[in-house]
């Protein structure tokens, strides 16, 4: 066991080479002070590339935190000069990418392989900050981005001749102190993501403090708050447009109770015309229609456990449906169709509202018929001046929209970066992330203002307000009230014929607690309904629309460290 140990370690030690794409052999940083506050640091890198790359790169972050105003602090990077260790040239450029700047060293229309010595030297200008009184300096030279090991490492750094710092220490491994040899840090190897940082502090002499405040000029702010007014601009323009197209017509008169919904439309229509809206209680109040009728029968196979989830319903058909019987309304018949497949629908047939979960073509199909159907027919009866379909460009341009801010933030973004080196923040915010939010924001909010933006006419307003009427009476009206309204023969017809009214208008369960007390004083017993309690119109609803959800995937259907420093490199 212990030599297949031994075998192993030693197969793993030969291969790993294999599979690294570069190491680093050797690695020399040495940092300079002066008396002007600059920190000129020199980083030498012997290289062996396993694999052919251009060379490697070097990413070290713009900002700091500073614990005497405890906020980032943006540096300056300048005066970069890369060459070999022999003092030849080396082509280099650079990029400005999220707060970091990318020197890459190297030929990129060649790659090389073997070994390689790269010298890169730059100036750090704003290093210097305060704490308690004290200057402090600290600058972490190896990051903690660097994907490989850093072998046979040493640190120095060179302060002012007439300083004497209070405080010179170095960390790595999670405040680890540095091993200190010779007059500077030595390291056998570094493990890839590991800091290294040197920490000075000191009261005399007091080096000038500079505080870089960055390159984003004022074109480039307002640029940068392009892709933010995109969509904001979009909304108001949306706004105005509703408000000068989408207000249906203003009747001069107050609010009054309707004993009776206006029956002149069916309950479908009723349910899309008070929120331009086809949702699922809308269909459940059609099939309900038609039990009520004595064409189906619900009949409750399960019932539902918590908030109307999770119970079943079987739909039966008592008598034949057909598209000649003028009892039966278009929607509703449009609604068995769907469910069951065939334009004429014997007596005998059943479907569960369980099965419907696998039927997603059906279903959709369905919705789609319907919200062309009752929009369609809402005009043509005068109701509707405009339906939420009829702003289908809204949805196609809000997209539009949404593909623009994201495509204008990446792009103005990365500019902004590129050549100042900053990211534009908006209350702390990066732009970008606000972009993003108002378009997402802007794409939610379409099938709503598809909606809002449908106007009715007089007629239609007229209509809608005798419906409101009625759900003023469901939500007010006491027990007496109704025995003065409705002799005890009349409670059954009442009931029924207004029931599907209520459901598609959302008060079905309030109207039948108003009705159950007086529907049971003359032992009412429905013969369209069968179950172990009473019928539930939420719960049938919610079944319904549960659905209608696992079908379509949508139950209701509208028009729609401290330190500065860091980073890290490898090749490319």
């Amino acid at each position: 066991m212990k030599r297949l140990w031994l075998l192993s370690l030693i197969v793993i030690s030969l291969t790993a080479p294999l599979h690294a794409k570069l190491t680093i052999e050797k690695a020399d940083i040495s940092a300079v002070l002066d008396e002007n506050g600059y920190l000129i640091v020199t980083e030498r890198y012997n290289v062996n590339f396993l694999t052919p790359h251009h060379g490697i790169y070097r990413n070290i972050p713009l900002y700091f935190y500073d614990y005497s105003t405890r906020q980032k602090r943006r540096i300056k990077i300048e005066g970069i000069y890369p060459k070999d260790c022999k003092g030849g040239e080396v082509p280099f450029h650079t990029k400005y990418a999220r707060g970091y700047i990318y020197i890459y060293m190297g030929d990129p229309k060649r790659k090389i392989t073997g070994r390689k010595c790269y010298e890169l030297t730059y100036r750090v200008d704003g290093i210097i900050g305060e704490y308690n009184g004290y200057q402090i300096l600290g600058y972490n030279f190896v990051g903690s981005g660097w994907d490989t090991y850093l072998n046979n490492v040493n640190i120095s750094i060179m302060l002012p001749e007439k300083m004497k710092p209070q405080r010179l220490s170095c960390f790595w491994k999670r405040r680890t102190p540095c091993p200190y040899r010779d007059g500077g840090w030595f390291f056998d190897r570094i493990p890839p993501h590991t800091p290294v940082t040197i920490w000075v502090m000191w009261k005399h002499p007091h080096l000038p403090e500079r505080i870089y405040r960055g390159g984003i000029g004022y074109l480039q702010m307002a640029l940068g708050f392009t892709p933010v007014a995109i969509p904001v601009l979009w909304l108001l323009f949306l706004f105005a447009y509703w408000r000068e197209k989408g207000k249906d017509p203003k009747l001069s008169r107050s609010e009054m109770v309707f004993y009776r919904p206006p029956t002149e439309i069916t309950p479908l229509e009723a349910g899309v015309l008070i929120d331009f809206k086809l949702d699922a209680k809308d269909i459940a109040a059609a099939l309900v229609n038609l039990a009520v009728k004595g064409y189906v029968k619900i009949v409750q196979l399960a019932k539902p456990f918590m908030f109307g989830f999770g119970g079943d319903y079987r739909i039966e058909v008592l008598k034949d449906i057909s598209v000649k019987d003028k009892n039966i309304n278009y929607d509703e018949l449009v609604v068995v169709q769907k469910l069951f497949g065939t334009p004429e629908i014997p007596a005998g047939r059943s479907v569960k509202l369980s099965q419907l979960k696998k039927e997603t073509e059906k279903i959709r199909s369905l919705y789609e018929t319907l919200e062309t159907v009752i929009n369609e027919r809402l005009k043509r009866a005068g109701y509707l001046s405009k339906g939420p379909q009829d702003y289908a460009w809204i949805k196609v341009a809000s997209f539009a929209v949404v593909f623009t801010t994201i495509g204008l933030s990446i792009i103005i973004s990365d500019r902004i970066s590129a050549t100042t080196g900053e990211e534009l923040m908006i209350m702390g915010i990066p732009m970008p992330i606000i972009a993003y939010a108002l378009a997402f924001t802007t794409a939610v909010l379409s099938p709503f203002i598809m909606r809002a933006m449908a106007k009715r006419t007089r007629k239609g307003a007229e209509l809608v307000w005798k419906l409101r009427g009625f759900m003023e009476f469901v939500d007010k009206v006491e027990i007496k009230k109704l025995k003065e309204l409705f002799p005890p023969e009349k409670y059954p017809v009442v009931f029924e014929r207004y029931f599907p009214y209520a459901m598609a208008l959302g008060v079905a369960d309030k109207w039948a607690r108003k009705f159950e007390p007086l529907l049971s004083e003359i032992n009412y017993s429905s013969g369209w309904y069968m179950g172990s309690s009473r019928f539930r119109a939420s719960s049938f609803a919610t079944s319904f629309a549960s659905s209608i959800k696992s079908s379509t995937g949508r139950g209701g259907i509208g028009g729609a460290g401290g330190g500065a420093g860091g980073g890290g490199g490898g090749g490319w």
